[in-house]
């Protein structure tokens, strides 16, 4: 009886195991993710805080073609949108660029956590 019980879990878990048969860029499908569920207000400060990073953002291009949004935190003057760092598919833990956006839809500034390093490569 034992058997069937482990059998019967073990099938039940697999799916949650399973590969989606995706590209493997989980990074672009969570940035979809995650501004598929904004109001048109909040894509506008997610767009402005992009139009900055694209103009005005002391990055270069490399740097800026690595960041991934993942978050919007809105408080009463500023709204602070959030982009990871993706390098070569992986997630920079603790990587991030934060740009601050005023009610009007200016940028205040941003808080830059990024790196310039390169993952070690296996020889």
């Amino acid at each position: 009886m034992a058997g069937f019980i482990l059998v019967g879990f073990g099938l039940a878990i697999l799916p949650a195991c399973s590969d989606d048969g995706g590209s493997g860029d989980d990074s672009t499908d969570a940035a979809a993710d995650a501004t598929g569920d904004l109001s048109a207000e909040e894509q506008e400060k997610v767009d402005a805080a992009q139009a900055w990073i694209d103009d005005q953002a002391d990055l270069d291009d490399d740097m800026k073609d690595e960041l991934v949004f993942t978050e919007l935190a809105s408080n009463p003057s500023v709204t602070n949108v959030t982009y990871g760092q993706v390098i070569d598919d992986h997630p920079v833990q603790g990587a991030k660029l934060v740009v601050h956006v005023l009610d009007d839809g200016s940028v205040q500034g941003a808080t830059n956590a990024l790196t310039d390093a390169e993952p070690t490569r296996p020889y």
